[in-house]
């Protein structure tokens, strides 16, 4: 399958919100969100989302989009109040996984932060059940630094939480 690595602005908004909903009602044990809340996101919202790296706004996402320009793949991260960036939204469709495509969202994530100059470290929770992402994540270099119980997708699951020194 043929793709690239593309970045959305503002005015994408419809692109991403499709390919967010899609992850969030076929994969909701991956996610600390719900199908049902993000539906009812307004326009500004999902453009939010979107806005470009500044120091003001340090946020980070990247996405793969097929030869039709459909988007088959997704990664982001921004920095909570506490400074340490937060990685979110990894989602690959089920037409496009194993192509390497999440590994290759997440280099671009991480290249991105340490380019900012201002990250130290990288964070992120992920379903422990889901071990491609577990064995993606510790290849990537992130060690676990601990877990806790959330809901997703509506069960209560066991998140690792694992972080990455830059």
């Amino acid at each position: 399958m043929e793709y690239s690595v593309v970045e959305l602005g503002p005015d994408d908004w419809e692109r991403y919100k499709e390919i967010r909903l899609e992850a969030l009602e076929y994969d909701p044990q991956a996610f600390g969100s719900s199908l049902d809340r993000e539906k009812a996101f307004d326009e500004a919202r999902w453009r939010s989302r979107l806005q470009p790296y500044s120091l003001d706004h340090m946020q980070w996402s990247v996405f793969a989009e097929d030869k039709s320009g459909k988007l088959i793949a997704s990664a982001g991260a921004y920095v909570p109040e506490d400074g340490i960036a937060e990685i979110v939204g990894v989602y690959v469709t089920e037409s496009a996984r194993g192509l390497g495509l999440a590994s290759i969202l997440m280099q671009e994530v991480l290249s991105r932060i340490r380019r900012s100059g201002e990250i130290q470290s990288v964070r992120l929770t992920v379903n422990e059940e889901q071990s491609a992402a577990v064995g993606l994540y510790r290849k990537l270099g992130f060690v676990t630094t601990g877990d806790k119980k959330e809901t997703l997708g509506g069960q209560d699951k066991v998140v690792l939480i694992m972080e990455l020194k830059l």
